[in-house]
């Protein structure tokens, strides 16, 4: 056999050893769909979507757009501002994951965080696990996962790891949900600040109310504040979206950030709920971990959905 042809030979055995590990990979990344697919609760979405859940309870995730959740529904009813209510070509909808304080990043979002693709790490019959590229000195991981026997909450596992050294960082989780109803968490009401535009809300028995429904339209603005026990209801048509997550000291707020966040668009009928970790400093190599929990339920009937009700207050607290 002369050179050429050994030299040939191969190639073409790399060629084709290559083929077999792309095959490999596909068919047991196939695999793991159709397996999940089995149990009823984790299925290929539409395009490159993947879809968790079942009728009662689904969650939609976007990996090739930051792993963004586009969906939320619980008995059909969706909670989530998604992609084809938001005006053609903005990047505003669903949940996503970002770092704070903003002031790391100004604007617009990390595009590694926020909007390029996500690998999938792993799929399961009723949780996903993605990984973002790194982008500012910092690669984002999350978990997605809907606890059996548990029809209404979801967990989310956020995880940052840090390529360098940060002095300050926190983990922020936004999510957009329709500019409507009332919003509503416990706060330190020295806390309070509008960094941007206005925000017309109340305060008492250290609650802070936002009453959308008495607004006709809201102008822009955002509303930040320390929390003080770790959690941001939105009640809508007579169902609470609640977000449960640590809560975070005074001394503990990421700069020029609040724990608790609400922001108002004044171009779209949307708003965001937003959360955030304690901040910490992180040399090179370190991680931060943090979990938030989605909780819905359906208010009482006879209780009262009004800006200073107790009644409702202490309701929302029972909900875990």
């Amino acid at each position: 056999m002369s050179e050429n042809t050994q030299r040939l030979s191969v190639v073409c055995d790399r060629s084709a050893f290559s083929m077999f590990r792309y095959w490999l990979r596909v068919t047991v990344c196939i695999g793991m769909i159709q397996c999940a697919s089995a149990d009823s609760e984790a299925r290929q979405g539409e395009g490159s979507a993947v879809l968790l859940g079942t009728s009662q309870r689904s969650i939609t995730v976007e990996p090739e757009t930051g792993g963004r959740i586009s969906s939320f529904k619980v008995a059909g009813r969706e909670f989530l501002y998604g992609k084809s209510a938001a005006t053609a070509g903005s990047n505003n909808w669903g949940s996503t994951f970002w770092v704070s304080p903003q002031s790391l990043w100004n604007w617009p979002p990390v595009p590694e965080h926020d909007s390029l693709p996500y690998g999938i790490r792993q799929l399961q019959a009723r949780s996903l696990s993605l990984v973002g590229r790194p982008g500012l000195g910092v690669q984002l991981s999350k978990e997605i996962e809907l606890p059996s026997g548990d029809q209404h909450r979801v967990k989310l596992t956020y995880r940052l790891q840090a390529a360098k050294h940060f002095s300050e960082i926190a983990a922020w989780e936004v999510t957009r949900v329709r500019r409507r109803g009332l919003v509503l968490f416990p706060a330190r009401a020295s806390s309070l600040a509008i960094p941007m535009g206005d925000v017309s809300y109340q305060a008492s028995d250290k609650v802070v109310w936002i009453d959308l429904d008495s607004q006709d339209k809201p102008p822009e603005g955002k509303l930040t504040a320390n929390g003080v026990e770790g959690w941001l209801a939105w009640i809508d048509r007579g169902v609470v979206f609640m977000k449960r997550y640590p809560r975070v000291d005074a001394d503990r707020v990421a700069t020029g950030e609040g724990d608790v966040e609400v922001y108002l668009s004044g171009q779209q009928e949307y708003m965001e709920l937003e959360v955030q970790s304690a901040a910490q400093t992180l040399a090179e190599g370190d991680s931060l971990s943090w979990e938030v929990h989605w909780l819905v339920a359906d208010v009482p009937e006879g209780l009262r959905v009004e800006v200073g009700n107790a009644e409702l207050v202490n309701w929302l607290r029972t909900l875990r």
